[in-house]
């Protein structure tokens, strides 16, 4: 029979990502899983993100993985899990993720769970949508029933559909229903954000030829083979290209030669491409990377800046600000290298944070509705003298300040990961954090990404 009490369904399209992790995680049974609500906490986005990272997939910490990974590790458990109410970010793929066939199942235990049965499929035809079913509290046997069906309808593909099929948690009356439920459901489940920033120390891309005159062993600059040369472009552009950001700040480059190898190799998807050299033998400079076309460029480092003993210093290396429309919009990207703590100098980082601080507020409110951002390898951590005096700054807005420590820590240093990488938004009404959205992104078998000894950091906005 048809019922006529609304259910609580979610349409949700899987992408290939979110499937990969969701059936990493469902098969990696011996992570250890402290009983945690399905709702997605630190706990539950911690399992997910290293759970998938063993099994080599490339995952973002977002609520959809988060919720589907922990859901099916913590399936394998003994002990009971709590209900789950299905909300705008309680879409659970567990048992689809755990069908997919080049993986074994999970022995799913009486989990009242949202079922997607067959989204395993969009990972080949991501267009498609597929059915979901939100189950009652059922007994083992008909849980395996529903895998059964997962496993089938994963393996014979979905066909395009407006409605989305489910069941009340109360009943077993089938109930069919259009896909556009509501504006916020269809906004919690948007598989692109508005807009994707992302901050990288790319670490010594040096070209093959030695500049400085001094490129020993021993030495700083570093003249690779063309083979190393090589290689290392291709697994930075290719950790870029996977990561999908609109715009991107670099930090490490020296000069455009390297920066040109990653041009020719992200041309289709970085129209922009813009190096912040310093002209210095040998330097490593900043660069900025968008989806857009170029408006405006200026640069900073000629600024004087003052330290706190009254003495004066320049930014370390250039301070990079690149306008470009991306989407219809003016977006800003200023990328940034502090001052680092080898022969430390923390009077000359903190000027470099207050005076970057007011330029780019400054930026921002000669261009109001631009969307203005700063991402950098900053050298500093959250809550010292130069991160407090960017964020003393009501405007401007660190955006991984909602995130646990250990999931946007960027670096390793002596064993302790630390957060020294940093993305920063300059508030207005025109653009808004995506909560939860920042994450650091590493490579599966270390803590760098693509060679680095730096992690990634990405974050996700909302364009108003």
């Amino acid at each position: 029979m048809v019922s006529a009490r609304r259910p609580l369904v979610v349409p949700v399209r899987l992408i290939p990502t979110v499937v990969e992790a969701s059936a990493a995680a469902a098969s990696a049974l011996t992570l250890p899983m402290a009983p945690v609500r399905l709702t997605p906490t630190v706990a539950a986005a911690n399992v997910a993100v290293a759970s998938a990272r063993q099994r080599g997939a490339a995952v973002r910490s977002i609520p959809i993985v988060a919720m589907a990974s922990s859901a099916a590790v913590a399936s394998a458990q003994p002990q009971p899990m709590a209900p789950v109410p299905l909300t705008r970010t309680a879409a659970v793929a567990s048992v689809a993720a755990a069908s997919a066939p080049t993986l074994p199942l999970v022995p799913v235990r009486s989990i009242p769970i949202a079922v997607l049965l067959g989204n395993v499929a969009a990972a080949n035809a991501p267009e498609s949508s597929c059915f979901i079913m939100r189950t009652r509290p059922w007994g083992i046997t008909r849980s395996f029933a529903v895998i059964g069906l997962g496993v089938g309808i994963s393996l014979i593909g979905c066909r395009p559909t407006d409605q989305i099929i489910g069941f009340h948690a109360d009943t077993d009356s089938a109930v069919v229903q259009d896909l556009a439920i509501t504006d916020a459901v269809a906004d919690s489940q948007r598989v692109r954000p508005d807009l994707r920033a992302l901050t990288y120390n790319t670490h010594l891309f040096f070209d093959t030829v030695c500049d400085s005159g001094r490129c020993t062993p021993s030495d700083f600059e570093q003249v690779p083979t063309m083979q190393a040369f090589t290689t290392k472009a291709d697994a930075v552009a290719t950790a870029l290209r996977g990561l999908s950001a609109d715009v991107i700040a670099l930090q490490e480059i020296e000069n455009q030669t390297a920066l040109d190898a990653l041009r020719g190799r992200l041309r289709d998807l970085y129209p922009t491409v813009v190096l912040g050299e310093t002209g210095l033998p040998g330097s490593i400079d900043v660069a900025v990377l968008g989806a857009g076309s170029l408006l405006l460029v200026r640069t900073h480092r000629s600024q004087t800046l003052t330290r706190p003993d009254g003495s004066t210093t320049s930014f370390t290396r250039e301070l990079l600000e690149v306008h470009m429309m991306i989407k219809g919009r003016r977006v800003v990207m200023f990328a940034a290298h502090f001052r680092s703590k080898v022969s430390d100098d923390p009077g000359r980082r903190l000027a470099e944070a207050q005076a970057a601080r007011d330029i780019v507020l400054k930026t921002a409110a000669e261009f109001p509705d631009a969307v203005v951002l700063l991402g950098g390898d900053l050298n500093d951590t959250p809550g010292s003298p130069p991160l407090d005096a960017m964020e003393s700054a009501p405007n401007l807005m660190r955006v991984a300040k909602d995130r646990p420590a250990a999931s946007v820590a960027t670096y390793s240093f002596n064993g302790t990961e630390q957060a020294i990488d940093h993305l920063f938004v300059a508030r207005t009404v025109r653009v808004s954090y995506v909560a939860g959205s920042a994450a650091a992104q590493h490579d599966s078998t270390r803590f760098g990404l693509a060679g680095s000894d730096h992690a990634a950091l990405l974050a996700d906005f909302a364009l108003h």
